[in-house]
């Protein structure tokens, strides 16, 4: 059976265009509120507002309505106001803010971005590593005299058993770190940069709800 929220979401793509996330997103709030956030490029395209209006119209979820406009559009929030009351008769409750836009997580942006941060991680950690055990000393051509290499093996006492941190430094500086290396030191890269992708989703979304708080206009109606 399709739900109110999938049916409005097949709306939107069929009246707008599929995918239609960097033109706006929508969810409902666990108090039966439909929270609309429109993008600016919507908004200056008649028709597709002209579409929206009907989606809203026929495939509205629910019966209250909280859109978001995004704060760099030269579109009056009470003007909006007034186009969604008279043209949404059924909704018993609207409210039409301005604050700044969040791009939604799920759209093919928000996926770029970060699935180009993990696959950086996963692509230049391996190089990283080898440039940085050759910066040591551990060479093709064996240890560099007077390096931080050097000064390693001097630990060993002139003797360094195979399988020791020594001898396994310096057959990736001399030959790289194989299959398994560069897979190991893949993983760990891609793990480095999916911490990037959430500390940095997380000071966002914290500044935006700052944002939200302080600098927001509203028209509302109960």
């Amino acid at each position: 059976m399709v739900t109110p929220r999938e049916r409005f979401d097949q709306a939107l793509k069929t009246s707008i265009r599929n995918p239609y996330d960097d033109l706006l997103s929508f969810s409902i709030d666990p108090n039966g509120v439909t929270l609309l956030q429109l993008h600016a490029d919507l908004l200056r395209d008649e028709n597709m507002f002209e579409n929206l209006l009907e989606t809203l119209r026929n495939d509205l979820p629910t019966r209250s309505l909280q859109v978001s406009l995004q704060d760099d559009s030269d579109y009056d929030v009470q003007d909006l106001f007034t186009t969604l009351r008279e043209s949404l008769l059924d909704v018993e409750e609207m409210q039409v803010t301005r604050v700044p836009y969040q791009e939604n997580e799920s759209s093919w942006k928000g996926y770029l971005w970060k699935a180009g941060l993990v696959g950086a991680g996963a692509i230049a950690t391996p190089f990283l590593v080898t440039a940085g055990i050759g910066a040591l000393g551990f060479t093709a051509a064996g240890v560099t005299a007077g390096s931080a290499a050097a000064g390693i093996m001097s630990t060993y006492g002139g003797t360094v058993a195979a399988g020791s941190m020594c001898a396994a430094l310096q057959s990736i500086g001399a030959a790289g770190l194989g299959a398994a290396g560069t897979t190991i030191a893949s993983t760990v890269g891609a793990a480095v940069g999916g911490i990037g992708v959430k500390l940095f989703s997380s000071g966002s979304n914290g500044d935006n709800h700052k944002n939200d708080n302080d600098e927001g206009e509203t028209t509302d109606e109960l």
